[in-house]
């Protein structure tokens, strides 16, 4: 296992976060950042994003998205939680 691996945050701790796959409503990439709309706000856990390894979790206004800075692991995450 590489370094980078070790320090991958935990995608399923992310996932179970955002309220899994049935509140997930898209998920966007960016440089280093993952996009997530969920349908539901009320079922976000931002403090267990973070403590899945996230540096930085920011809703966007009042709305029901949220950016999720995870480095260099974003397409990972990204991909897991379009997948699962």
């Amino acid at each position: 296992m590489s370094d980078s691996d070790e320090n991958a945050p935990d995608v399923e701790a992310i996932h179970k976060a955002l309220g899994e796959r049935e509140n997930i409503r898209q998920v966007g990439l960016g440089e280093g950042i993952v996009g997530v709309s969920v349908y539901d706000v009320s079922k976000v856990d931002v403090g267990a994003i973070k403590a899945a390894g996230a540096t930085k979790v920011e809703r966007h206004g009042p709305t029901d998205n949220f950016g999720i800075t995870v480095g260099p692991h974003a397409k990972m995450v990204a991909y897991w939680l379009e997948r699962f």
